[in-house]
């Protein structure tokens, strides 16, 4: 939580964020977002929990699935 607050907050007036993860830093970055009105978009694999994907859209993030490797979800 603290790694991605941090870095969120040191951005000049996002409009939205983006980025990948299947666990804790997708969900800190969800939160984070919806604590601050700012919409956010999360790659996530598609082996990830349901549990963890739920997490996400409960914080209003959208969740946009993706292959399980690191160069899948970059794209």
């Amino acid at each position: 939580m603290r790694g991605a607050s941090n870095k969120i907050l040191q951005l000049s007036s996002p409009n939205g964020l983006c980025t990948h993860s299947s666990g804790n830093h997708a969900q800190a970055v969800a939160y984070i977002a919806s604590k601050l009105g700012i919409k956010a978009s999360i790659v996530m694999p598609t082996d990830t929990p349901d549990i963890k994907k739920n997490a996400v859209k409960g914080y209003g993030a959208e969740v946009i699935l993706s292959g399980p490797t690191v160069p899948e979800q970059e794209r």
